[in-house]
């Protein structure tokens, strides 16, 4: 054992001598890279070698070899490296073959060997290593990704990188990620040629095998790695990954070509399996379609959307959450230019509703109005408003407010004023409504002051004890309207102060304050106590 130590050590020799001589370590420090080493060498010949001897051997190696780069750095030395620099980086890759030898199991020694190996720019070793690691270790999909992204990147060797992903998911055909990988590494080349083409058209030249970069161009290899992918691992979601990839690059015919595949594994999987839960993932990914589509493809998928959104909700399968998308999605198709369309889509809306909570509907209440005021602004809208304001406050505050400003707009204020009766008759009025009426009244031209007084007792009788604005905008009428009385001013101080509750008469005394300070109303009628 001792003569093979110091057969190694000799070899070492030249080396040192060489470092000595240039300046690079001194005499004190080569001793000590002598006795270190020899340690280091007598602890590999034991009969039980230990991985950790091995590493330490490689540390101390990799720690002289920084050393002496550093060293020639600052001394400006660049001689003799074949004969220290790359002599010191050959023992550590021999040691490396050493451990690796004994432990082929451990992946992390094979990593770290052409982790060392692409810092020496050693790269035919790399390949060798990479070979003998895939062999050893097949059934691991990353090392195979990592490899073939060694040629494709590092040494440009498309052609290599797609037979070691063959080889790959040859032996691992239900790994995702490694199918996922080689389709990436398919675009990566087309990719690659459109950019050698450019380059090659810039200088008027063509390519010797561009039949068969076409091939590649159109995608048919991409397509039959997709095709492949699905088939072993076959899933929806995992079929949708595959676009994520695609959006990195600007293939559309591959993206097309995969959201047809997906649709149709969405067709049968919500006839297999038709609940609720499947037809809103279909749907979903219908919607997200036509959020990207180009203009060109909108009103397929609009088509599409609404095709599938009428069979789910012709079983009861239509997720609460569509049907307002639903029949927007109608109402944008060109199918409400025709009366045929126009009562389709009224009998889905009412369809829509009934399904719906009535918590849940105000969107698509919201959502008719706006449609059949542009479509049906006589005849279905009216009906279709006299049934909303019967609905509960969520629904029929807002469709009433619709209402009057609609009817002011189409049939003047006579209609509007039997409207409101109306509207007061079928229950409390809110703010809101007599807020719009007064506003609607103000629109007109000399609007009756006594009319306007009527709504806001009207606005006093339902909430004048909890609401301030009330008070203040009826006085303001009477201090400023043409036809206002301002002796009235001082009397509806005195009411607001009997009506509204206590909490709300410091904060309405202060308003009252910074009103009066702008008012040219007689002392008198303004008093406050």
């Amino acid at each position: 054992m001792a003569e093979l130590v110091h057969l190694r050590l000799e070899h070492t020799l030249p080396e040192l001598e060489e470092m000595e001589r240039i300046g690079l370590c001194n005499r004190k420090e080569i001793r000590s890279i002598v006795k270190k080493r020899n340690d280091l060498e007598y602890k590999l010949r034991r009969k039980q070698k230990r991985k950790e001897d091995f590493l330490k051997y490689i540390e101390y190696e990799m720690n002289l070899l920084n050393l002496v780069a550093m060293r020639r750095e600052r001394l400006l030395c660049e001689s003799k490296k074949t004969e220290i620099d790359t002599s010191i980086a050959k023992r550590i890759n021999r040691l490396f073959k050493g451990v690796i030898s004994r432990y082929p199991e451990d992946e992390k020694l094979w990593l770290d060997q052409i982790q060392f190996c692409k810092e020496m720019k050693w790269y035919d070793t790399i390949n060798a290593l990479q070979t003998r690691l895939l062999q050893v270790h097949s059934k691991n999909p990353s090392l195979w990704v990592m490899a073939a992204k060694w040629e494709m990147e590092e040494t440009r060797s498309p052609e290599n990188a797609r037979k070691i992903f063959q080889r790959g998911v040859l032996i691992n055909p239900l790994s995702g990620h490694l199918w996922r990988e080689y389709f990436r590494m398919e675009l990566m080349y087309i990719d690659l040629i459109h950019k050698r083409r450019a380059v090659l058209e810039t200088h008027n030249m063509k390519e010797t095998n561009s039949d068969e970069d076409d091939a590649v161009l159109n995608g048919q290899v991409a397509n039959i790695v997709y095709d492949k992918a699905v088939e072993a691992y076959d899933d929806i979601e995992y079929a949708l990954s595959f676009i994520e990839i695609c959006l990195d690059f600007e293939f559309g015919a591959t993206i097309e070509r995969i959201n047809q595949d997906v649709l149709t594994k969405y067709e049968e999987a919500v006839k297999g399996f038709p609940t609720e839960k499947m037809w809103s993932y279909y749907i979903e990914y219908l919607l997200s379609l036509l959020d990207a589509a180009k203009e060109s493809k909108i009103t397929d998928f609009q088509n599409m959307a609404i095709s599938t959104m009428e069979s789910a909700a012709a079983i009861d399968c239509l997720k609460v959450d569509y049907y307002t998308k639903y029949v927007d999605l109608l109402c944008l198709t060109f199918h409400i230019r025709c009366s045929k369309g126009l009562k389709k889509i009224y009998k889905i809306l009412i369809e829509a509703i009934e399904s719906v909570d009535d918590k849940n509907s105000c969107a698509l209440w919201k959502l008719g109005v706006d449609w059949l005021s542009i479509c049906d602004p006589r005849n279905k809208l009216v009906e279709f408003l006299d049934m909303g304001i019967q609905k509960p406050k969520e629904i029929s505050t807002p469709l009433k407010e619709m209402y009057l400003e609609l009817c002011a707009l189409n049939k003047g204020i006579d209609e509007t004023r039997v409207l409101y009766k109306r509207i007061k008759k079928l229950g409390p009025l809110p703010p809101s409504i007599v807020n719009k009426m007064i506003k609607i009244e103000k629109s007109q031209l000399n609007s009756p002051i006594s009319t306007l007084r009527k709504y806001y007792e009207d606005g006093i009788h339902e909430f004048g004890s909890e609401n301030i604005d009330i008070w203040l905008d009826y006085m303001k009428l009477e201090a400023y309207h043409a036809g206002g009385d301002l002796s009235n001013y001082g009397i509806l101080y005195w009411r607001a102060k009997k009506a509204l509750k206590a909490e709300h008469l410091v904060q309405f005394q202060f308003q009252v304050m910074d009103l009066t300070k702008g008012c040219d109303a007689p002392s008198s009628a303004l008093l406050i106590s």
